[in-house]
């Protein structure tokens, strides 16, 4: 059933086409208050039994689910006409630059644009995933079509989409996406999906964001003896849900959560052991032409907090020449500690007439941070309790939010490290690496004369 642009349908005014769902056409809609929804038309099947089911299934996500959980798709209005059931739900977040023309915000478009995601990025994601699945499956209901382009974005916030083929059912006809498919049923239109597949379909849908490859290739990826500790943790993940044999797969969720859990756990654990290979790592970086985003994760699976806050310093010293002019806060031991320090970064200035709220301005048109701030978010402040407690509340929020803009717009790395000097990148880097907490608290130690603070930062700093 096709709805023309700018007639009525039960109450919603129809604005643009935005496609074909699973077993329905999706428009973008408005109703009677002038919000804007997502309204997905479902004509009845061949097969009446089918069409029954799935009308049922969504009535039962409608009442039990539909605005109780935060990473699945609230529905707010659903009805039943002859031939046809409907429904609207939740918009997801408009892609497009243009306010007359609708694109959603899926993952499948996220993938596009980066390639392939950062690990970290991809468990948090699976984990998202588990509980919208968790809750699906305690109401007895089967998604049937798990995959990038049903996972959306509202708000911001990641949720499960399309719940148009959710079935109460598991005998219920098979439908879903072929690649997303278990092997064993992709070829055969007569098996049923049951909620056991939809864990295959997550672990292909993380493939696909883990390797920037489609969903047909798996699992063709790199030899595991050049991925990352990271990498391997994940790629055994996603072997063991999306396994082509389904006596080898993990369909239990409880035996999910575990291994995902321990993955991430024994990640977060070597990461903290003494770092041996950072300097060759950085020595062969250094003699590089180009680093390739495996270089750089491999890169970054080294360094601890401390040393990530000091790489996004030196980054955005070499992605954006205004940045190496910021002026260092007038407080004497800060900018004595800067300056002892200066070759690091920038050399500070003895500016201090810029209010605490214009500490960083980032400038989005121009993807950048212009000279307004008084303090360089410095390199100590995560693992060092001087500086923690040396730093106003004021200047550490200003600062750790325009950083990490900063340093998501220069960590997209294959793109961005292509055209970037990477001597000057390495030598920052090394010589960010070679500071250590306890060299800072010597430092401070060793001052002839403590200085003296006004107001909030002297009582800070006499309790330290």
């Amino acid at each position: 059933m096709f709805l023309e642009v700018g007639k009525i349908f039960h109450g919603f005014k129809i604005i643009e086409r935005c496609g074909l769902g699973g077993y329905g056409e999706v428009y973008l809609a408005e109703d009677i208050l002038e919000r804007r929804v997502a309204l997905k038309v479902v004509e009845k099947q061949t097969s009446t039994d089918s069409w029954e089911r799935e009308w049922r299934g969504l009535k039962i996500y409608a009442r039990n689910i539909a605005f109780s959980h935060p990473e699945l798709v609230a529905i707010y209005h659903a009805g039943e006409d002859n031939d046809l059931f409907y429904y609207t739900m939740e918009l997801a977040d408009n892609l497009s630059d243009n306010p007359d023309h609708y694109v959603a915000s899926t993952l499948e478009k996220q993938l596009q644009k980066e390639r392939r995601l950062k690990n970290e990025e991809v468990f948090a994601i699976a984990d998202h995933l588990l509980n919208a699945i968790e809750s699906l499956h305690s109401f007895g209901l089967t998604h049937r079509d798990i995959k990038p382009a049903n996972i959306i974005y509202v708000n911001g916030k990641l949720k499960l989409g399309d719940i148009g083929l959710i079935s109460d059912n598991p005998d219920c006809s098979m439908v879903g996406t072929k690649p997303f498919l278990p092997p064993e049923k992709s070829n055969s239109p007569n098996c049923r999906l049951t909620q056991e597949d939809d864990f295959y379909a997550l672990g292909k849908t993380l493939y696909t964001l883990f390797t920037g490859q489609s969903a047909e290739k798996y699992p063709a990826f790199s030899n595991e003896t050049t991925l990352s500790e990271s990498s391997k943790r994940l790629n055994q993940f996603i072997q063991k849900l999306a396994a082509q044999n389904p006596k080898e797969r993990i369909s239990d969720l409880s035996t999910i959560r575990s291994m995902l859990a321990t993955a991430r756990q024994e990640i977060q654990k070597a990461a903290r052991k003494p770092d041996t290979k950072l300097k060759p790592l950085i020595n062969h970086l250094h003699l590089s032409k180009k680093w390739d985003s495996n270089d750089f994760d491999d890169f970054l699976r080294h360094l601890s907090p401390t040393q990530k806050e000091s790489l996004k310093i030196a980054l955005g010293l070499a992605k954006d020449q205004k940045f190496s002019s910021v002026t260092a806060e007038e407080t004497e031991i800060k900018k004595q500690l800067l300056w002892h320090y200066s070759t690091l970064f920038a050399y500070p200035l003895k500016s201090n007439e810029v209010p605490y709220h214009e500490i960083v301005q980032w400038i989005a048109e121009k993807k950048g941070v212009r000279k307004r701030e008084r303090l360089v978010y410095n390199t100590f402040q995560l693992e060092c309790r001087i500086f923690d407690k040396l730093l106003l509340p004021e200047e550490r929020a200003a600062a750790t939010t325009s950083l990490d803009k900063l340093l998501g717009q220069i960590s997209k790395t294959t793109e961005y490290l292509q055209e970037t000097d990477l001597n000057r990148v390495t030598q920052a880097i090394i010589l960010f690496y070679n500071i250590k907490r306890e060299v800072i608290e010597q430092y401070y130690d060793e001052l002839p004369e403590k200085p003296k603070y006004p107001g909030e930062l002297k009582r800070k700093t006499e309790n330290a």
